[in-house]
Order: C-alpha cells, then sequence, then structure tokens
C-alpha cells in the first residue's frame, strides 16, 4: 500500500464523518484553526502535514493512530 492510499483512504473517512456531522470545509477548518483548502487537501489524501491531519480528525471526533499491519505474502517495498 503506498503513501498516497493510505492518505486517500483516510480522506475519505474524514470526509463521510463530516457529512455525518453535516458540516461543511469551512466549518471544520475554522474548529481547527487551519483553511478550507487544508480540509480539502486532507479528504483527498494530498496534505502532507500529520499534525494537520490530527487537528482535523480531533475537531470530527475521530482517532489517528497507527497499528500493526496483517501479515501479507508481498514484502513492503520503499
Amino acid at each position: 500500500m503506498t503513501e498516497a492510499t493510505y492518505g486517500k483512504g483516510l480522506g475519505e473517512q474524514v470526509r463521510a464523518r463530516r457529512k455525518l456531522l453535516q458540516l461543511t470545509q469551512t466549518e471544520v477548518a475554522e474548529l481547527a484553526g487551519t483553511t478550507q483548502r487544508s480540509v480539502s487537501q486532507v479528504e483527498t489524501g494530498k496534505a502532507s502535514s500529520l499534525d494537520l491531519y490530527a487537528s482535523i480528525c480531533e475537531v470530527l471526533g475521530l482517532q489517528l493512530t497507527a497499528a500493526p499491519r496483517q501479515r501479507s505474502s508481498t514484502p513492503p517495498t520503499s
């Protein structure tokens, strides 16, 4: 799984939660102390700051965690 795939998957979860809470990107941005553009970048998996993901997840009541992956038959690529 690539970094872009992780970002996109996380972004989809952020967008779904935002919509469930009936918040606009602008409202989330104001609560997180960032811009609407930054929220959009998170939702599309294009943000590069882990702090940004964390602050938006905090606003939306999401927990950003790291967990061990299940073993696969294919070794990770670098």
